[in-house]
C-alpha cells in the first residue's frame, strides 16, 4: 500500500511509453521460464501486520475466523504485508522479536491449514530505498532470519516477497542491487523457493517490463495497479488529500483504453520474458467512492488480467479500501463477484 503522492508517480510513469522492447514482444521468451505461480485468486490482509501495532486505524486483529472466511469466499491465497523493521533490534544481528516471529507464523500457519497459499511480505521497511548503504544490510539480516524460521515450510504454497513497491533511490536500475544481499541471505536456507521482486516507482507495471530480473529461475515479478489514482485514491485524508470537489468516476473510454494498454504490456512482456507476473495490489478507497464503481473498477483489472494467466491480488481484506465489511459482518456486495467469486 502506498500514499497518495507514490500513486501518483506509479501512475504517471504507467501513462509513459513502454520502451520498444517491451512493446514489441517479438523475442521469444527463454527456453526454460519458471512455471507460473499457483495463485488465481488473492487478497491483501493489509492493515494488520504491517502496522506499528495490530488493530490500529479501525482495523481489527487478525484471528483464524478471518482466515477461514477468506478461504470459505474462495480465495487459494493470502498476501501477508508484515513490518520487520520495527520489530527487530537495531543493532547486529537485528534479531526479530521472537514474540512477533511467533506471530506471524501463527497466520501463515492459520493460512496454510485453510489451504491457502502465503506471500509474506516485507512491508514499509523504514529507509531502505533511500538510505541503502546502511539500510541494505539490517534488511539482509532479518531476511535471513525469516527464511530461517520457514525454511521447513511447502515452497509450493509459501513465497517470499522480498520488500513492497521500492522507491526514491531504489528505482528500477538501483533495486536489484539494493536487495542483492537479502536475496543471497534467503538463499542460503531456501535455495529454491519462489521469490518476488517488483521494480522501482513504487511497484509500477513500467518499472516491472523494463527491469531485468536477477539470474535466478525462482525468482517471479511482480506489479501493482491502482490507475489512474485520481479514482482509486480520491479523497484519501491519510494521503493528505481533502474530500473532493466533484467525484472522480470510473469507465471512460480513456480508463479502458489505459487499462487495455496496461494488458497489452503485461501480455508483450509475457511473450519476451516467459514470466507471468503476480498482481500484488489493486483497488479503491472506499470514503467517497460509491461500491458500484469500486466493483466496476475490480471486475475491470480483473478481467483485464487475469486472462492473460496474471495472478490478482486485491487490497484489502478490511480497512479503507476493504472489500469485507466489519462493521456488518459480511462481504461488501459484488466484490467477490467482481473477481468471478461467488457472492457470500
Amino acid at each position: 500500500m502506498k500514499t497518495l503522492s507514490s500513486v501518483l508517480v506509479a501512475a504517471s510513469m504507467l501513462a509513459a511509453p513502454l520502451p520498444a522492447a517491451a512493446q514489441s514482444g517479438a523475442s521469444p521468451p527463454p527456453a526454460l521460464s519458471p512455471a507460473p505461480l499457483p495463485i488465481k485468486r488473492c487478497i491483501n490482509l493489509g492493515g494488520t501486520l504491517e502496522r506499528k501495532a495490530e488493530g490500529l486505524y479501525g482495523n481489527t486483529v487478525l484471528d483464524r475466523e478471518d482466515i477461514r472466511r477468506v478461504a470459505a469466499a474462495g480465495f487459494d491465497t493470502i498476501r501477508l504485508p508484515v513490518r520487520w523493521d520495527t520489530r527487530s533490534s537495531a543493532e547486529p544481528p537485528h534479531k526479530v522479536d521472537p514474540e512477533w516471529m511467533a506471530r506471524v507464523a501463527e497466520v501463515v500457519d492459520w493460512a496454510l491449514a485453510e489451504n491457502l497459499n502465503v506471500v509474506l511480505d516485507s512491508h514499509h521497511f523504514a529507509d531502505l530505498f533511500t538510505r541503502p548503504q546502511t539500510r541494505a544490510p539490517v534488511h539482509a539480516a532479518i531476511w535471513a532470519q525469516i527464511a530461517t524460521r520457514f525454511a521447513d515450510y511447502p515452497e509450493d504454497r509459501l513465497f517470499f516477497e522480498l520488500e513492497n513497491e521500492p522507491y526514491g533511490n531504489g528505482e528500477t536500475e538501483s533495486v536489484l542491487h539494493i536487495l542483492e544481499g537479502s536475496l543471497a541471505a534467503v538463499r542460503q536456507s531456501n535455495p529454491t523457493r519462489p521469490v518476488i521482486m517488483g521494480g522501482g516507482g513504487y511497484g509500477s507495471l513500467t518499472a516491472m517490463v523494463t527491469m531485468d530480473l536477477p539470474d535466478d529461475p525462482h525468482v517471479y515479478p511482480t506489479f501493482h495497479y491502482y490507475a489512474p489514482a485520481p479514482f482509486t485514491h480520491q479523497g484519501a485524508r491519510w494521503a493528505g488529500q481533502d474530500a473532493p470537489a466533484q467525484l472522480r468516476t470510473f469507465g471512460s473510454e480513456e480508463d479502458r483504453a489505459a487499462l487495455r494498454r496496461a494488458g497489452e504490456a503485461v501480455e508483450a512482456y509475457i511473450r519476451r520474458t516467459g514470466h507471468r507476473p503476480f498482481l500484488g495490489e489493486t483497488g479503491t478507497y472506499k470514503l467517497y467512492t460509491p461500491l458500484g464503481q469500486r466493483v466496476e473498477y475490480l471486475a475491470a483489472v480483473y478481467d483485464t488480467f487475469a486472462p492473460l494467466g496474471v495472478s490478482v491480488c486485491a487490497w484489502s481484506y478490511e480497512g479503507p479500501f476493504g472489500m469485507y465489511d466489519t462493521q456488518n459482518g459480511e462481504w461488501y456486495p459484488g466484490m467477490l463477484e467482481a473477481m468471478d467469486l461467488p457472492p457470500r
